[in-house]
This record gives structure tokens, C-alpha cells and sequence, in this order.
């Protein structure tokens, strides 16, 4: 379709009479019309002269994308189905890090408390023998110095009386 087809039939406006111009209108419009229609029948015809190789590689061409694109989507989801697999390791064995790091600490806190009561139970049972120890010593000393002060008043009685039989005697 030409621009001048459509341009050929310009009506003047001041000298011709209404049915003229709606007549050199119609016309205009006409040869539009023809044009488009033309230029479909054109692109129908090019359309309709594909040959069916070409259309078989288009299809085939087509089917390629599409198995390219669930064949990548099957491995994104394959890739992303692992990742969630070894995330979930990741956080069992994280899970059982805790729970060992727990029973660790729990085991090292039952031999804290066993060694306090062990050292406990060792300082008393050797303050129990210096008690015993020193209480055995002590009494020994004592029953000594006992026996010496009982020796010490014998011999100062004795001493007396003789002091006094010999002022006696004197006397």
C-alpha cells in the first residue's frame, strides 16, 4: 500500500459541494482498505509458504527449550533437595554436638562434686585421728602430770612433816 493512494483524492473543502467530498472520502478509504487487505493477503501467503521442514525445526526447536527448561528446573530441584539434605545433617549433628557437650558437663560436674565429697570426707576423717591423736596425747600428758603434781604434794607433805618432827625434835 503507497502513502499516495490514499493522499491522490484531496477534496478542496471551499469549492466542491458536501456529496463530493463525502465521495472523494469514501474513496480514500476504499483504497486504504484495499491496501491493508493487500498487505494481509501478503503476509498470509509468506505464512502459508513455510515449508514443513521449516516448520518441523521450529517445532523441534521449540521441544529443545522445553526439555532444556524442565531438565534445568529438575536440576535446580535436584541441587536444592541435596542442600536441604545436608543442611538437615548440619543441624543433627549440631543437635547431637549439644547433647554431648550437655552429658560432658553434667559427667564433669558429677566428678567435681565427688572429689569435693572425697576431699571432704578424707579431711575429716584425718582431722577425726589428729582429734583422736591429740586427745590420746593429751591424756597421756595429763595422767603425767598428774602423777608428777600427786609426787610433787607426797613429797611436799612428806617434807612438812619431816620439817615439822625435826622443829618438834628441836623444840
Amino acid at each position: 500500500m503507497s502513502i499516495s493512494t490514499i493522499t491522490t483524492g484531496t477534496p478542496s473543502t471551499a469549492s466542491s459541494p458536501p456529496s463530493a467530498r463525502a465521495e472523494s472520502v469514501t474513496a480514500g478509504v476504499t483504497a486504504a482498505l484495499a491496501g491493508v487487505a493487500a498487505s494481509a493477503g501478503d503476509g498470509v501467503s509468506a505464512t502459508v509458504s513455510l515449508s514443513g521442514k521449516a516448520l518441523h525445526a521450529l517445532a523441534q526447536a521449540g521441544e529443545t527449550a522445553v526439555n532444556a527448561t524442565v531438565a534445568g528446573g529438575r536440576t535446580v530441584a535436584s541441587t536444592a533437595t541435596s542442600m536441604l539434605s545436608e543442611v538437615e545433617d548440619l543441624a543433627v549433628g549440631a543437635w547431637h554436638a549439644a547433647q554431648s557437650a550437655a552429658h560432658g558437663i553434667e559427667h564433669a560436674g558429677e566428678a567435681v562434686v565427688d572429689a569435693v565429697v572425697d576431699g571432704a570426707h578424707e579431711a575429716a576423717s584425718t582431722a577425726e585421728s589428729v582429734g583422736k591423736a591429740l586427745g590420746h596425747y593429751a591424756e597421756v600428758g595429763l595422767s603425767a602430770t598428774g602423777d608428777a603434781l600427786s609426787e610433787v604434794a607426797s613429797g611436799t607433805v612428806m617434807a612438812a612433816a619431816a620439817g615439822g618432827k625435826a622443829i618438834i625434835a628441836m623444840l
